[in-house]
């Protein structure tokens, strides 16, 4: 205490001394000198409790976060927040008062230099002139919990960076799905059927994706003619030394001729050739470059060789005479159907059609890397997004244990997984940057509580996550929200906590996202030569297996496991959810809402209720009437004016992060802490009683009869869930427009309104009305299978979709 006395007394006499400077400063008759500031000790402020608290030390983020979200909770608010289903309130820690559980300031050195005037300084080069114009601030906006500040463009983009100072955390990048474009035209095999023929079919296997061809029944000179996009995942492609599972380790394409038999299939031969022999696996090919080549297959030995080339078997090809070949005349004639009209086969080989099982088997075929296939991203980053994340808040477990926040963010291809906090209020201080490709790529960010550390080890427990679409961000504008973690816990959403995060879109300009906005999501080519619906579905799938075994292969202590990956690639999955189902067709009835209220309204009106209202419409009616040239005018009036309403909202646009829509689901709920308990320890291994579950035979054989009928069933519902997501997701996008969702979209809009109002007089409503009615009617011949850009436009706007549980 005398320590602390004495160093008081020192920081007052030194506030004397600078006084008396600020004194006689104020006595100097030179005007152009500017006096000299004084300075106090902040130590001599936090001690003897003075008030200016600019001279304090700015506390570290860690600092003013604890007092935010406040250490010590009162145990009986703890329990009312929790069974109404909101967070508990903390108490707000005095500013002078040091935060409890860390460590007091410590007591800064005294600086007894007195400050220099400013003119002092621009001799010595210190500072700029005075008279120097300061760069003004941009001002913060405040809307919704959500704050903005402008940022800077960046100057380079850079695919994907971690900005911290505590553990780093673990980064993965999946690899892109490639095309592989086969064209198999004919072949040559060996007989393997007692007849002297063979039924032959192609099989193409990449690792991760197998295709099989048609087959052709008793030939030994196949034609197939067949056209197959192939599914491939490059192990090279691979990143950062991740793992690789057994699915992608694959790095060649196996060709495999089988004969097919009625009781089990027979190999024939087998070929092997390496992704990087292949061409266009580095840079794009031409197709008209790609030119067929004969291969020969390695003969595989088989059982049935063995048997026929032994005593009794060329007994029994000696009884039973085999079929004459036909001529290769006869073998186009019975494959007319799959013959090209315009390429000549050159059928090749017949010299080895001799003997069963002694000829080579030969595949003529055409393989390259189809770059047309792939989806239309440009070939550098149109802009990048910055994630800060700043803090978490979760609930405490079951019996007032501290919960151990853990976050996996995913963003495109980008998985991250960030380092475990202790504290159930967590405090982060990392920028993640991401490369943006496509600007309605949505980030998702999950938030699990590590049981780790529990006395028996259980697996992460998924808290919740949110969403946010790209798009939805102003251009170079930091955007700071707090997101609320829901979960649907018994198909009711329950509050788990909230993350505080800052997201910014930095790019050069607004000309490249608007230009990716209404690019189309495919290449021109891919349009007028569409995969097949079934093939494209098949590839999808199982490229969503292999990202899924890429993923659970990443364990470890800062690894990945399915209790991680589920909960955020269930968002991809179609798979019917009655949840889901009733918050889609709530969704349609909000979107028709406004369709409803003018019918209702309209009722009124004729009704005559108030008849003032009444009155005024008529007159309006008859109006607008008479004067019908003006009612473009007037249209395109409400329409600006609807525009402009929705800019002028707080915070502007482009600087507001839509929460989880929990109204969807009926609301938070409130009365869901037993059930979410028992369902937490039922995850932890816990038995509760849910009765008897004794399980009979036969009604084991009746379930498994039902399951055709049952999967037709949620075949049907899922088509029907997703119809109406569908349709609630465009009237939605449509509604976006005014609404400035997306700024940038909604800028430009309102730009054309302003332009047409001016020329609409100029302009031949007329003729520009039945121009659009030709060309929405027009022939099919003169159709363009590709999008137009305004639909791809409109399929990039945000939804309600993106913010569903």
């Amino acid at each position: 205490f005398s320590h602390r006395f004495g160093q008081c007394f020192a920081a007052m006499a030194l506030e004397d001394e600078v006084n008396e400077v600020d004194r006689v400063n104020k006595d100097d008759t030179v005007q152009s000198t500017p006096r000299v500031t004084k300075t106090k000790s902040p130590f001599s402020l936090r001690m003897c409790g003075g008030s200016d608290t600019e001279s304090l030390p700015p506390a570290t983020p860690r600092a003013e976060s604890r007092a935010e979200w406040g250490e010590e909770e009162d145990s009986k608010e703890s329990e009312e927040s929790t069974a109404e289903g909101t967070l508990p309130a903390s108490p707000q820690q005095p500013p002078d008062s040091p935060e409890k559980g860390t460590k007091d300031f410590a007591a800064p050195q005294l600086d007894t230099e007195l400050a220099e005037p400013p003119a002092i300084k621009q001799a010595k080069g210190d500072t700029a002139s005075p008279n120097k114009a300061k760069t003004p601030k941009t001002p913060k906006k405040e809307g919704d919990g959500s704050t903005e500040e402008q940022a800077k463009p960046a100057a380079e983009y850079v695919e994907y960076k971690e900005t911290t100072s505590r553990a780093q955390s673990t980064h993965w990048q999946v690899p892109s799905l490639k095309y592989l474009h086969i064209k198999l035209l004919e072949g040559v095999c060996p007989a393997m059927d007692i007849t002297g023929t063979s039924d032959p079919f192609v099989v193409v296997d990449t690792g991760v994706h197998k295709w099989k061809s048609k087959t052709i029944e008793e030939t030994l000179m196949p034609i197939w003619d067949e056209d197959a996009i192939v599914g491939v995942v490059d192990p090279s492609d691979v990143k950062d030394g991740a793992a690789i599972p057994k699915c992608m380790q694959q790095d060649y394409v196996q060709i495999e001729c089988w004969d097919a038999d009625l009781a089990q299939d027979d190999i024939i031969a087998t070929v092997r050739i390496p992704f990087k022999d292949i061409p266009g696996y580095d840079e794009p090919i031409p197709e008209a470059d790609v030119t067929a080549v004969w291969y020969t297959l390695e003969v595989e030995d088989t059982l049935v060789d063995a048997f026929m080339d032994s005593g009794l078997g060329k007994l029994m090809t000696s009884i039973i005479a085999p079929a004459p070949e036909p001529t290769s005349a006869k073998v186009k004639q019975k494959n007319k159907k799959a013959l090209d009209k315009e390429r000549v086969h050159d059928l090749q080989g017949q010299g080895d059609l001799s003997a069963r099982g002694e000829g080579s088997c030969r595949l003529k075929f055409a393989m390259w890397f189809d770059h047309e296939y792939y989806p239309n991203l440009p070939s550098s980053p149109i802009a990048q997004l910055q994630v800060g994340m700043e803090n978490c808040h979760l609930m405490r477990r079951p019996g007032k244990a501290q919960r151990r926040p853990m976050m996996v963010i995913n963003y495109g291809k980008h998985w991250v997984r960030v380092a475990t906090d202790e504290n159930s209020h967590a405090l982060y201080d990392n920028t993640f940057t991401f490369a943006v490709h496509e600007p309605s790529e949505i980030l998702t960010v999950a938030v699990f509580d590590d049981r780790s550390d529990m006395l028996i080890p259980h697996g992460p427990l998924f808290m919740g996550k949110f969403r946010v679409r790209t798009s939805t961000l102003g251009t170079n504008k930091k955007v700071t929200s707090k997101q609320p973690i829901y979960k649907l816990v018994g198909g009711k959403p329950r509050l788990h906590g909230k993350v505080t995060l800052s997201l910014t879109l930095e790019s050069a300009g607004h000309v490249p996202i608007v230009a990716a906005m209404f690019a189309p999501p495919l290449k021109d080519h891919r349009y007028w030569n569409p995969i097949p619906a079934d093939q494209e579905r098949k590839i999808d799938l199982l490229y969503r297996k292999a990202e899924r075994a890429f993923l659970l292969e990443q364990r470890g202590a800062m690894g990945l496991d399915e209790d991680m990956v589920d909960p955020i690639l269930d968002d991809k999955k179609t798979a019917f959810k009655m949840s889901t189902f009733m918050a889609n067709i709530q969704r349609v009835v909000e979107a028709l809402g406004p369709l409803g209220q003018a019918a209702s309204h309209f009722d009124d009106l004729c009704e005559w209720k108030d008849w003032k209202y009444s009155l005024k419409v008529n007159i309006c009616v008859s109006l607008s009437i008479w004067f019908a040239a003006y009612l473009p005018h007037i249209f395109v009036l409400m329409l600006l004016r609807a525009f402009l309403t929705g800019y002028f909202v707080p915070g502007g646009p482009g600087s507001k992060v839509s929460p989880m829509d929990a109204g969807l689901y009926g609301g938070v709920d409130k009365e869901a802490s037993a059930k979410e308990f028992a369902m937490e320890l039922e995850a932890e291994g816990v038995q509760t009683d849910k009765g008897n579950s004794d399980s009979d035979d036969k009604q084991d054989e009746q379930a498994k009869s039902l399951i055709e009928e049952y999967n037709a069933m949620m075949g049907l519902l899922s088509t029907i869930q997703d119809g109406l997501g569908m349709g609630a997701g465009m009237l939605e996008r449509l509604a976006c427009f005014h609404t400035w969702a997306e700024p940038r979209i909604s800028g430009i809009i309102t730009i054309i309104f302003v332009a047409v109002l001016c020329l609409l007089n100029q302009l031949p409503i007329r003729p520009i009305l039945i121009g659009v009615a030709l060309f929405v009617l027009r022939h099919p011949k003169l159709r363009d299978p590709i999008p137009p850009p305004p639909v791809n436009m409109i399929f990039r706007l945000p939804s309600r979709a993106d913010r569903m549980l």
